[in-house]
């Protein structure tokens, strides 16, 4: 669908209507954000290449998008119409992979190491942490639901999957051990479709490489 020639792109995500896809490339000095349409087409820069802005995602209703930057010297999250326009950084504590909520009101990402999992109103507001993910690593293999978060460890030799309940605050886990010839399979937590876990171990047990995947049935 795209081609840039040299640099590396990467964190592509569809959007919420389908219609076009959010990634990063690094085809110069610095990470840009790009947008395509899913038809086709080429990519359009939303950001100018002066800082690395990377690791982009969307809003539930597709009119933001949310991204790491370095432009204010450490990594934050700001985002951005989706359509281009300023950014706004919402972060101020260090931020990296966010993701907003399925009801459009809190904005989950990444601490930084050893920090964990934060969140931060999307309408403004103080962030904190959530104590129960404090030992989540970075690592991109983790979604937010209605319901809560599904994340993978990424413990050495481990085909774990986990979701913490955002009602019992409690995290649950299932694997693939018994089968490993066989995803793991559980109910999508909005109950639309079930959710298949693939995981592989590769690099002498290190899970560096997830896929999930929501399938009818």
């Amino acid at each position: 669908m795209t081609t840039f020639g040299k640099g590396v792109t990467g964190t592509p995500r569809w959007s919420p209507d389908g219609s076009r896809i959010v990634f990063d490339a690094h085809p110069g000095a610095y990470s840009t954000i790009y947008v395509v349409a899913t038809s086709g087409g080429n990519p359009r820069p939303l950001t100018d290449g002066k800082a690395e802005d990377m690791m982009p995602s969307w809003s539930h209703d597709g009119r933001w998008i949310y991204f790491v930057s370095r432009r204010s010297g450490d990594e934050q999250i700001w985002k951005m119409p989706s359509n281009g326009g300023a950014a706004v950084q919402i972060t101020r504590q260090v931020g990296r992979e966010a993701l907003e909520s399925p009801d459009g009101r809190t904005l989950y990402y990444h601490g930084g190491p050893e920090r964990g999992i934060w969140r931060v109103p999307v309408d403004d507001g103080e962030e904190s942490p959530v104590p129960e993910l404090a030992p989540m690593p970075p690592s991109r293999y983790w979604t937010v639901t209605s319901r809560g978060i599904y994340f993978a460890p990424l413990s050495t030799g481990s085909r774990e999957f986990r979701f913490f309940d955002f009602q019992t605050r409690l995290p649950g886990s299932w694997n693939n051990r018994s089968r490993p010839d066989r995803p793991a399979r559980q109910r999508h937590p909005d109950d639309r479709a079930p959710v298949t876990a693939n995981c592989e171990l590769v690099n002498g047990g290190t899970m560096d490489e997830t896929r999930t995947h929501s399938v009818s049935g």
